[in-house]
């Protein structure tokens, strides 16, 4: 390729110099030659002057002119096309080997990832399915006699399928929002809940559930067929008080607000959580600020090996879908420097905060991850494919597929990935979380002096007019204390 750039180059130069010379050449033109005339002087200057008769003067040959044939000039047409040509055929090689080199598997990978972090605003969307298998206790509970006598036989676990949907839109300033639907299968009967959840940039959390009064019924029936009824009647109680406030209404969530409420634990040790939490946002903002030092790490430690999908399924990410694999020891180097990084956030010195908490004991220590550990975690790794989407040098992230199914459980999480849709913007009309906090104390002790009675009322009913009155509260001290916990 340089020699046939460098012979393009002479060529030109050539033509060029060819070119010059010509014009030179055209623009040299004969000049003809003029003879001055001499006047004849004033004989007598007095006199009138009268104009002499000249005798005619022979009249001088003319000189033939001599017409040289004309040059015709070369056009510089076929300069320029051949030049022009020239030039996109080097550019377009140029173009083509560039192309060539950036979307090798290795490079996509690290043009998508490096991409994706650096770009805060997105828009993901994702599903999560788990399906447990029947499995059998033989090996833990139940002797070898057990399991031949058929004493021990295999047990389904109730909890059989989780199910979960996902949408959630992050901004330019890391601030967040997501709709959650939860599906549970628990024990023959499904069982949901839907989450809506906003996460401003002072980590300020406002939270709104729904779903919560069909899910508190089926949670009491089941108390019912495996509990005494007694404690199904109190748990309905609390639900229908607690439930009724919390449905459908967006709740505010301040840590440092909610640490102020806990009236149980010293005012040292308050200001102690909130000065451990603040640590801990601060170096989050700290980790969000960064991400360009930790693109730089995986740019250096490219741990993630891109292959050719050549499965037969289709997957809702736009683009080509590759097979993940990941390099063991790049993983560790990885790991490791990234370990490194985190630790200059000062998360260390936010747990040496948390240990100066009455009963807290926290420990810090890093240990360096060796290339046998990674691969020691890899062995059982799912299978995992991604989608990325390309335009010449630039490739964009749009899903990431995971699978996994063995003997005891089969699993899917599908993540989809593409630019914000929705504006990020705290909830109107919230309610602290505070004053739900202090509902749910209430209730709880006030259903704690309801069940005395009503455990009264059930076991010893001919003492109950005497301790109780008719909205089930003690009027007189109860000393054998029923055995109820809320």
């Amino acid at each position: 390729m340089d020699e046939d750039k460098k012979n393009l180059e002479d060529e030109a130069i050539k033509e060029l110099t060819e070119a010059t010379e010509e014009l030179t050449a055209e623009t040299e033109v004969n000049k003809p030659v003029e003879t001055p005339v001499a006047e004849a002087p004033i004989e007598n200057p007095t006199e009138p002057q009268v104009a002499p008769v000249s005798p005619v003067a022979p009249v001088a040959p003319v000189a033939e002119e001599v017409i040289e044939p004309e040059v015709k000039k070369k056009s510089k047409k076929g300069l320029i096309i051949g030049l022009t040509a020239g030039a996109l055929v080097l550019a377009g090689a140029g173009v083509g080997v560039a192309y060539a080199v950036t979307n090798t598997p290795e490079n996509i990978a690290l043009s998508a990832i490096s991409g994706f972090f650096n770009t805060n605003a997105h828009n993901i969307n994702g599903t999560f399915d788990l399906t447990l298998k029947s499995s059998t206790d033989s090996g833990t509970n139940c002797s070898e006699y057990q399991i031949k006598t058929m004493n021990c036989r295999s047990v389904k676990n109730p909890l059989e399928k989780v199910s979960i949907t996902l949408s959630s839109d992050t901004n330019e300033s890391a601030e967040s929002n997501a709709t959650a639907n939860l599906n549970v299968t628990y024990d023959g009967k499904e069982y949901k809940i839907s989450l809506g959840t906003v996460i401003i940039k002072d980590y300020t959390v406002y939270i709104s559930v729904s779903g919560l009064k069909d899910l508190s019924n089926q949670v009491v029936d089941m108390i019912s067929e495996t509990q005494d009824e007694f404690y199904a009647d109190l748990y309905e109680e609390l639900f229908d008080s607690v439930v009724g406030e919390v449905e459908g209404n967006w709740w505010k969530i301040s840590v440092p607000e909610l640490v102020d409420e806990i009236k149980e634990v010293s005012t040292s040790d308050r200001t102690k959580m909130k000065e451990t939490y603040s640590c801990v946002t601060d170096a989050f903002s700290k980790l969000q600020n960064n991400t360009n030092k930790y693109v730089e790490i995986y740019q250096k430690n490219a741990f993630i090996k891109l292959d050719n999908y050549k499965g037969g399924k289709t997957f809702s990410g736009k683009g080509t879908p590759y097979n993940v694999t990941f390099d063991a020891e790049k993983l560790a180097d990885f790991t490791n420097e990234m370990t490194t990084e985190l630790d200059s956030l000062g998360i260390n010195k936010c747990l040496e905060k948390a240990n100066g908490i009455s009963g807290v004991s926290t420990s810090y220590e890093v240990k360096k991850v060796t290339k046998a550990d990674v691969e020691k975690t890899l062995e059982n790794i799912p299978d995992i494919v991604v989608t990325v989407n390309g335009f010449l040098f630039s490739h964009e992230l749009t899903g990431v597929y995971v699978e996994k199914d063995d003997s005891s459980y089969s699993g899917k999480l599908d993540f989809t990935f593409g630019k914000q849709k929705d504006t990020v913007k705290a909830p109107e009309n919230a309610k602290s979380v505070t004053t739900l906090y202090e509902t749910v104390v209430k209730e709880i002790t006030e259903l704690q002096k309801t069940a005395e009675c009503k455990y009264i009322e059930k076991v010893y009913p001919r003492y109950f007019s005497f301790y109780c009155d008719k909205d089930y509260h003690l009027v007189q001290n109860y000393e054998v204390q029923p055995n109820v916990n809320i």
